[in-house]
């Protein structure tokens, strides 16, 4: 089955940097896409592995300004494309953040 057909809510192009923590440390990623699910991002190849837990650190815009974000999540899939990483268990603040950033774009 093709992944766009597992897929709960559809991405969003938005491409943008943003931090990815996990076990080994920080590091600097480039956002590709982005839902309320989950995001794929290009941070190297074999950087990371299927069910990491990791934290994606990222700006959305929050009133007149904008607010870092923490987004725990799990790496879903590692493919030439990127790391796709599921978001999991992401606070009401965040969610509603997130909601509003994708419905704006």
């Amino acid at each position: 089955m093709p992944d766009s057909e597992r897929r709960t809510n559809s991405r969003k192009p938005v491409p943008r940097t943003a931090m990815l923590a996990h076990a080994t440390g920080h590091r600097f990623c480039q956002v590709h896409d982005i839902s309320l699910s989950g995001a794929m991002l290009e941070i190297g190849w074999g950087v990371l592995t299927h069910d990491v837990p990791v934290q994606l650190m990222i700006d959305l815009p929050n009133g007149a300004g904008a607010k870092a974000y923490s987004l725990p999540a799990t790496v879903a899939r590692v493919s030439r494309n990127g790391t796709a990483i599921k978001f999991m268990g992401l606070d009401s603040e965040s969610h509603h953040a997130l909601s509003s950033f994708l419905s704006s774009h």
